[in-house]
């Protein structure tokens, strides 16, 4: 088998997460994950097709074993583990404070930082055109946005988080050129946002005035600990 197939890129994938969920054994209970998935259910049906008394233009979203699937790498996500998942935040500025936390290495000599926003209705409306022409397939093409309801992660409250799943083998900026053209070019798809490193304290400080610190963000003694650890290394945090 060609290991840079698809079908190679699936098996590792199934094998990494089979291998999680024995290793989770005794550490997790996986029905907090199925019985908040089959909750979800509400909302979506597996055919593709509304529940009943729902808007019939509703997005088809991923199945209910896509939906499994991906509750799962969200939790080993959480935890460290390897996934096709890709962090997120619906604020831009948890997203500004993500990008200048970390001190730069001496060894860095970016001018600048970068935040990303992704334009979530259209990508969602065309993943959903990509599985109505895909039915069938193993997992289409699309980019799924997924936000668990396991309880177990109150960062994940506070950060306002979210993950995107790409195709196999896919990054997010390739799907977007991919099936987008110059018919849309009025809308704005995927937006890179540069601010420059030099300004990263001045950044920090009025982030912290808007409460977005580690103290907000991490609702834990980790939290706690970076927060008070800012005011040391930043003037008039």
């Amino acid at each position: 088998m060609d290991p840079f197939s698809d079908e190679a890129a699936a098996t590792v994938r199934f094998e990494h997460l089979r291998r999680f969920k024995l290793a989770a054994r005794g550490r997790l209970n996986p029905q907090e994950l199925e019985e908040r998935v089959r909750l979800d259910d509400l909302t979506s049906s597996d055919e593709g097709e509304p529940p009943n008394g729902s808007n019939e233009n509703a997005p088809l979203g991923p199945t209910h074993k896509e939906r499994e699937q991906n509750n799962w790498w969200a939790v080993g996500q959480h935890h460290g583990l390897s996934t096709p998942l890709l962090d997120w935040t619906a604020s831009p500025f948890v997203a500004a404070f993500f990008a200048f936390a970390e001190e730069l290495r001496s060894c860095d000599n970016s001018e600048g930082r970068a935040i990303y926003g992704l334009n979530r209705p259209l990508v969602a409306q065309k993943s959903d055109e990509i599985r109505e022409k895909d039915i069938g397939s193993a997992r289409p093409p699309v980019v799924d946005f997924v936000e668990p309801l396991y309880r177990d992660n109150p960062r994940l409250v506070s950060q306002g988080g979210l993950f995107t799943r790409s195709p196999n083998g896919q990054g997010l900026a390739e799907w977007v050129e991919e099936n987008y053209n110059d018919e849309d070019e009025d809308y704005v798809l995927l937006l890179k946002l540069v601010l420059p490193n030099k300004n990263r304290e001045y950044i920090l400080r009025s982030l912290n005035a808007m409460n977005i610190n580690h103290q907000s963000l991490f609702p834990d003694l980790y939290g706690a600990t970076e927060f008070v650890n800012f005011k040391l290394r930043i003037d008039d945090y």
